[in-house]
This record gives structure tokens, sequence and C-alpha cells, in this order.
């Protein structure tokens, strides 16, 4: 398995190196899909202590710019979207209508609850 080089991560998100070669290292698609819900639930609460800037002043830095960013932030890319996906799949496994954002049917859904919300008032 490849590791990461915990120079090229920022301090704070150093100790999600482990999880981050678990679950965004390779096709993270079939690792998130196979796993249990227990898993998926702490990989969607993996990031729970992480300040936003920690995470996101690094992904959204000069290396978002960069035609050939470190494997390591590819993998924390990666890992992002592994969350989603798995927060994604939690909801479906436990019975929650799950509709994919920016869809008509989403955008329904938000119009029937304002109209529901402003009944209310």
């Amino acid at each position: 398995m490849v590791k990461l080089n915990p120079d090229k991560v920022p301090r704070p998100l150093v100790h999600l190196i482990p999880i981050a070669e678990k679950w965004a290292l390779g096709v993270y698609l079939d690792t998130v899909t196979n796993a249990s819900s227990e898993e998926l639930e702490a990989l969607v609460h993996c990031m729970d202590d992480i300040a936003d800037d920690d995470l996101f002043v690094w992904l959204a830095g000069p290396e978002a710019d960069n035609p050939n960013p470190s494997r390591e932030y590819v993998v924390f890319t990666d890992l992002t979207q592994a969350i989603d996906l798995a927060r994604i799949l939690l909801e479906k496994r436990q019975g929650h209508e799950v509709v994919p954002e920016g869809s008509e049917e989403r955008k329904e859904q938000l119009k029937r609850l304002v109209k529901e919300m402003l009944r209310k008032l």
C-alpha cells in the first residue's frame, strides 16, 4: 500500500492520514459502497473536530490550480467525496429519500417546504 507523506499534509490533518489511506486511496467508490453502516458512520464523523479552514484553505488554495497536485492533496480531496458518499448511503440505508442537489425534484421539494413554512406564519 502506498503511504502518504505527512510533510505534505497540513499539521491539523496529519492524524487523518490513516483514514484517508483506508477510504480514499484508490477506488473509494467500492470501498465505501461495501462498508458496514458502522464504518460509514465513523467515516462521516471523522472530520467533526477539524476546523473548516484547516481543510478547505488547503483544498481551495494554490494546489487546487496545480495541474499536477500532490498525491496527498488528491487523496484528501477524494476523502471529502468519500465522506459525502458515505452520508448519502447511510441516509438511504436508514430509509430516507435522497434527492440530488440541483435536481428538479429537489427544487420542488424545497418549494413545498417553503410554502409549508409560510403557512405556519
